[in-house]
């Protein structure tokens, strides 16, 4: 099964990650989102978007990519997934409150490719990082072994 894996990161944590589902099987490709070409989409069964959380949602590219997916799927299985922090006690009140309204990069990405019903849309995930540049907090690239594989069977 051809595997695709498109990803942006800022810090290198959501990288860290996708490149780590690149080597949990052979034919599986990982491509930064700004070297991304269509032709890449050939032959593609199953396809990893992942964005940081920016903002409470996925990065420009991330989202204008998502959009395009959205048109370009046909009988695609699409997973997604973000890296986050942990909303804490002691972060600001207002990021406390603003978090449950806008969500994360996941939310807005499972929401732009829910609206075409040819695409499989996956069951997401999202990862932790112990602060706004990491490193990624402790077992999430077990974690994330865990549910990448789940949909290589």
């Amino acid at each position: 099964m051809k595997t695709l894996v498109i990803y942006e990161s800022f810090f290198g944590n959501t990288k860290a990650l996708a490149l780590e589902i690149g080597t949990l099987k052979e034919d599986i490709d990982v491509v930064n989102i700004r070297e991304f070409k269509e032709a890449m989409m050939d032959g593609v069964e199953l396809l990893f978007i992942a964005s940081p959380t920016r903002a409470f949602s996925p990065t420009k590219e991330i989202k204008a990519f998502t959009h395009y997916i959205r048109e370009f799927g046909k009988n695609l299985r699409v997973a997604v997934f973000d890296t986050r922090v942990h909303i804490k006690k002691e972060m600001p009140w207002l990021l406390r409150k603003m978090e449950p309204i806008f969500g994360y990069a996941v939310d807005t990405m499972e929401k732009i490719l829910k609206k075409n019903k040819q695409i499989e849309l996956l069951e997401s995930c999202w990862f932790y990082v112990k602060d706004t540049e990491g490193p990624l907090e402790e077992d999430e690239v077990k974690r994330l072994h865990t549910w990448a594989l789940s949909f290589m069977k």
